[in-house]
């Protein structure tokens, strides 16, 4: 159990008459410390060019608290996966040197944070050098969290966010918190937003969202430039127009905006 979470608190205490083993984790941020330390706690933990952190223990001694564990994937919110895993497989008796090991060669699953290429991409007659990413994030909670994971875990790197937005009603719900979740980029491509199950009814447009993000101080100051790209198949042209060497380019949506990715990678064939 996360014990950093208050929902499973909440939940821990509709489980008062249950029999079983409760095993909590945390990364330091426990949601409800009166009630002890967690069995598993990640310190030293690391974010800035790398993501690793060390696990102590309250359960047994068997977990080598000088061990570093290594993560390919960025932000606090994997470490806490990586956590819950590890608790997970140490419970049925696997080895920390095996934990540790498949943890350091994990990539990650299929449109989160999917490092799709790390490399060479030709773009008409250039060959760029650039990083490309894949990720099913479309809430602004989400947004924020890959990009401000990706800024820490690539310091130096230009990124540039291409966004496609899901559903008009979801646009309009959270327009407030989806102005600031770009914040972390360099650059930032809306496509058009994606229906879904819903028909464009006027209620909101993509446009009005590139305004409304243009309008925000890291923008509206120049230190970050925000464009809208229309359909995929221009979003993806104007990706084509705006890449240069070193930059990562995190592609993020529920929709069909995987299709940019696809595109540039068969061009790249």
């Amino acid at each position: 159990m996360n014990a950093d979470s208050p929902g499973c608190w909440d939940l821990r205490a509709r489980l008062q008459d249950w029999p079983g083993q409760i095993i909590t984790y945390s990364v330091g941020q426990h949601a409800a410390p009166e009630q002890g330390p967690a069995t598993f706690e990640a310190y030293d933990i690391k974010l800035d060019g790398e993501t690793s952190f060390r696990v102590r223990s309250r359960k047994d001694a068997l977990i080598n608290e000088e061990q570093v564990l290594r993560l390919q994937l960025p932000g606090a919110y994997n470490i806490e996966n990586a956590l819950a895993a590890l608790t997970a497989a140490h419970l049925l008796g696997v080895s920390i040197e095996s934990i540790a090991s498949t943890l350091a060669g994990f990539t990650g699953t299929r449109r989160r944070f999917d490092i799709r290429l790390q490399g060479p991409l030709k773009i008409a007659d250039r060959v760029l050098d650039v990083t490309l990413v894949d990720d099913y994030a479309h809430h602004p909670t989400a947004i924020a969290a890959t990009l401000e994971a990706t800024r820490r875990r690539y310091p130096g790197q230009r990124i540039v966010a291409v966004y496609q937005p899901h559903m008009y009603s979801r646009t309009k719900t959270f327009f407030d918190q989806f102005l600031h979740a770009f914040d972390a980029a360099d650059v930032v491509i809306i496509a058009d937003i994606f229906p879904a199950r819903e028909r464009d009814t006027g209620l909101i447009h993509a446009r009005e969202l590139v305004d409304g993000i243009a309008q925000q101080p890291v923008f509206a100051q120049g230190r970050a430039h925000v464009l809208h790209g229309g359909s995929v198949a221009d979003t993806t042209e104007l990706l084509n127009h705006t890449l240069r060497s070193g930059d990562m380019v995190v592609i993020m949506g529920a929709g069909d905006i995987y299709v940019v990715t696809e595109t540039l990678l068969k061009n790249n064939a």
